[in-house]
């Protein structure tokens, strides 16, 4: 038809506004509050957030690996900058009933990932920040999609390959980046044969706090 190839598109892949950071943060749910990112620059972006800091920009505010993917295309020169995930994961096995921060050396797929790396199971190895270590506790993770459900077999099989917490987001980003991002968690429950325990929601949002704190000086320690 005449005009056609002077028609706008009807969908158009939507961008961030240039970010000009030097590293970038990506922190699915934040359960301290929006006092965390206070002093920053925010910008939304569908449905999620995107708070702008000197040299810094923390993306927050995502639920699974859909929407982690579709923010991800809306961020200019992602492949390009550091990475760092702050997440909230369930822990497995025994532990006292209090949140933890963990640093993760390496992640695994779930079986609704699987399909992503062929048929057997592979893990991705994350980096780690240089210099004197003083992080907290290394453990590996293994991230679900979000119509997985923990069963007490499942539960038996992820202790006996060796991942220590769950959560939904981390294998997907470290998939799709084409650098492996550095990799924190914090335990907000305990996930047993018997069912899920919640920890107090007080003592996850001062552990989380404090592990954003934590994150920010290893991030600003690796740029100096």
């Amino acid at each position: 038809m005449k005009g056609m190839d002077n028609d706008r598109p009807l969908l158009r892949p939507l961008h961030l506004l240039p970010l000009d950071v030097e590293h970038l943060l990506f922190i699915p749910f934040n359960p301290a509050g929006p006092g965390l990112f206070a002093g920053s620059r925010r910008l939304p972006c569908l449905g999620a957030s995107c708070h702008l800091f000197p040299e810094l920009a923390v993306i927050t505010g995502f639920v699974g690996y859909p929407h982690l993917f579709l923010l991800m295309t809306m961020i200019p020169d992602l492949d390009k900058l550091p990475v760092t995930f702050l997440g909230i994961a369930g822990q497995l096995g025994e532990a006292d009933l209090s949140p933890r921060l963990y640093r993760v050396s390496k992640v695994w797929p779930s079986a609704g990932f699987l399909s992503w790396e062929g048929p057997s199971p592979v893990t991705l190895p994350l980096a780690q920040y240089p210099g004197p270590d003083e992080n907290p506790p290394v453990v590996q993770a293994v991230s679900v999609d979000s119509i997985h459900r923990e069963t007490s077999g499942w539960l038996q099989t992820q202790l006996d390959k060796g991942p220590r917490c769950v959560e939904m987001e981390l294998f997907p980003l470290a998939h799709r980046l084409s650098h492996p991002p550095t990799a924190y968690l914090v335990t907000s429950d305990l996930v047993t044969p018997r069912g899920v325990i919640p920890f107090p929601s007080a003592a996850l949002r001062r552990t989380f706090e404090e592990a954003y704190s934590r994150v920010l000086a290893r991030i600003g320690s690796s740029r100096s």
